[in-house]
């Protein structure tokens, strides 16, 4: 992300050549490194003396490669010889382009590994880095976006490029772009370690459209959202249809189940484009909101109806307000009421909504004077300006609405995320008082059985190691009712665990909540919580009870991992007792999923 030279190699002067695209780009964009243009028989490239190899040019830390498919193996050897240790390949033609591609993928991937190169694409579309004491555009994106301190990773190209100049015209900088490709070796996952660390960069942005390794993803992103909001768009479905050029096991669960999963895990993660760049434009110039309410300030009653409905159904309390000033059209009209409700404790954001009187309205002005109180008071402060923008866009520092709909929907992922911040920010920990010898033991009798289900009484003695101990009741002294919690494989994802109420119901109505193990107790309480059936069951102290049993399973492939699947069907609190319904399967070569390979092309 930081080379002081580039190798820019296929590049001429011919108009469309894709080498000298990048060329202009590095020129307009500003780099003060060496730029060197590498051509078998082109003199110069816009200016800048061509080179015909590698020989001879000295520490070069960068190669972008433009040239065939077939040729790009060759050309990865030049780069070897000559030492550098960083190559884009924006090539199309391989994993891209059937079992052939797939196979030159393979192949370019094993050469670049086994000579210490670091390969982002192929199929790329490149990287931009806009700290100015770099000034790096090697890309094909058409213009160098501004800097800013949102980092921005996207799978496709097409795509990327369009949403950095979206970007743009919101008024929203950039720290680092990259668009990786078929990502056979360098993954959105680096790039996020690279940010996490960035002191440039205030939030991430992700475009996806699927995952090599989701299990290390998720671990990642945890620890990441717990100090920079990461923002995520995925299309990819459940692995069911994916872009040329990706490859991804598919999954066991639900989009619904793949997105809990997701969301559990930290990322903020939206539904279209403008949802994502509507909550970039909030984060990116305002503090985060915190878990209080907020407050309405305007001028216009109907639009003060609309916002108010729009507050509860995205799960916004509104702490102050709806403020009606109906005469308000100038800053100091609406300043006192500002001031008032920003200094209340129990106000954590502010929205001001602003229809213009038949005189025109001084937008400007109310903006600069949101901002200036709203810095003072340390909260965020959104406007919505009916008829100044179309859409949202950041104007004089003020993420500035169209439509009350969209701030409030951008208030309420800012504040659902806070609280996720508060509870579940933490890493995963484990249970006490396990008897790991013991359940080691009962697996390796069962599996020396040539066998793979455990006995009723070897699965009881199993689950008492890992400390959930199940009472025999009979089924006539049974009453209300139970849930049911499993432990399984999934060929994307890895150890999940699922929770719900033990009733046919809770599979149709989709009202079964799944997580990625292992966990800490805050995580299972809070899955547990999800259940929206749950209150049927029990309260608060029974909640907490279930989350403990949940905690423990969660981590029984970590102690074991032979251990296939795990079922404990109709789990019951009777009194002090626990009872429940339970099967265990193991495998003798536990293969099924490896949290270190990843899953993609190459």
């Amino acid at each position: 992300m930081t080379p002081a030279s580039i190798a820019v190699i296929g590049a001429s002067d011919s108009p469309g050549n894709v080498g000298r695209i990048v060329v202009a780009n590095l020129i307009a964009g500003g780099f003060n490194g060496r730029i060197i243009p590498v051509h078998p028989t082109a003199e110069s490239v816009l200016g800048i003396p061509c080179v015909s190899d590698l020989r001879d040019q000295g520490s070069i830390d960068l190669a972008v490669v433009a040239v065939a498919a077939n040729l790009v193996m060759k050309v990865t050897a030049e780069v070897a010889d000559a030492g550098i240790s960083g190559l884009i390949v924006l090539s199309r033609g391989f994993g891209d382009a059937g079992p052939e591609g797939q196979l030159m993928q393979s192949q370019l991937l094993a050469y670049c590994r086994a000579h210490g190169i670091r390969l982002v694409g192929p199929n790329a579309l490149g990287l931009i880095n806009t700290d100015p004491d770099i000034s790096v555009n090697a890309s094909l994106a058409e213009s160098m976006p501004h800097a800013g301190s949102l980092g921005f990773f996207s799978q496709s190209g097409a795509f990327g490029g369009s949403i950095l100049g979206r970007l743009t015209r919101r008024g929203l900088g950039v720290s680092a772009f990259v668009s990786a490709g078929n990502r056979a070796d360098v993954s959105g996952n680096d790039f996020l370690q690279f940010w996490e660390s960035d002191s440039r960069t205030r939030a991430i942005l992700l475009y996806i459209e699927s995952f090599g390794n989701p299990r290390k993803f998720a671990r990642l992103v945890r620890r990441i959202a717990a100090v920079k909001p990461v923002l995520m768009v995925r299309v990819g479905g459940a692995g069911l249809n994916l872009p040329s050029g990706h490859r991804a096991e598919r999954t066991f669960l639900s989009e619904q189940a793949v997105e809990d999963i997701l969301q559990a895990a930290g990322p903020i993660v939206l539904d279209s484009i403008d949802d994502m760049l509507n909550l970039a434009g909030v984060i990116d110039s305002q503090p985060l909101p915190t878990d209080a309410g907020i407050a309405i300030v305007g001028n216009s009653e109907a639009l003060m109806v609309l916002a108010s409905n729009a507050a509860h159904r995205t799960g916004c309390e509104i702490s102050a307000g709806p403020i009606i000033i109906p005469t308000a059209q100038d800053p100091e009209d609406y300043r006192a009421a500002v001031r008032r409700v920003l200094n209340e404790a129990a106000v954590g954001a502010l929205l001001l909504i602003h229809s213009p009187g038949t005189g025109g309205s001084p937008d400007d002005q109310i903006r600069l004077m949101l901002l200036e109180e709203g810095h003072d008071a340390a909260k965020p402060v959104l406007a919505v300006m009916q008829g100044s923008v179309d859409g949202c866009r950041v104007i004089d520092g003020i993420p500035t609405f169209l439509d009350v709909e969209d701030a409030l929907m951008a208030l309420s992922r800012l504040q659902n995320f806070d609280r996720w911040r508060q509870t579940q920010a933490i890493g995963p920990e484990p249970p006490e008082n396990v008897d790991v010898e013991t359940i080691s033991s009962i697996v390796a009798k069962v599996l020396a059985r040539d066998e793979t289900h455990l006995t009723d009484r070897e699965s009881r003695e199993l689950l008492f190691a890992l400390g959930i101990e199940l009472q025999d009741v009979p089924a006539v002294g049974l009453v209300g009712r139970g849930c049911t919690l499993t432990l399984f494989i999934d060929p994307q994802f890895g150890s999940v665990c699922g929770f719900g109420v033990a009733d046919p119901m809770a599979a149709v109505l989709n009202d079964v909540v799944y997580r990625l193990a292992p966990m800490h107790v805050h995580h299972t309480l809070d899955a547990v919580e999800s259940v929206r059936a749950f209150p049927l069951v029990g309260g608060d102290i029974l909640a907490k009870s279930y989350a403990e049993v949940l905690h423990r399973l969660s981590w029984l492939h970590e102690l074991a991992p032979e251990i296939a699947l795990v079922s404990l069907a109709d789990l019951r609190y009777i009194g002090d007792q626990r009872t429940a319904s339970v099967s265990i399967t193991v495998q003798a070569n536990p293969q099924v999923f490896d949290p270190r390979v990843r899953r993609m092309a190459g």
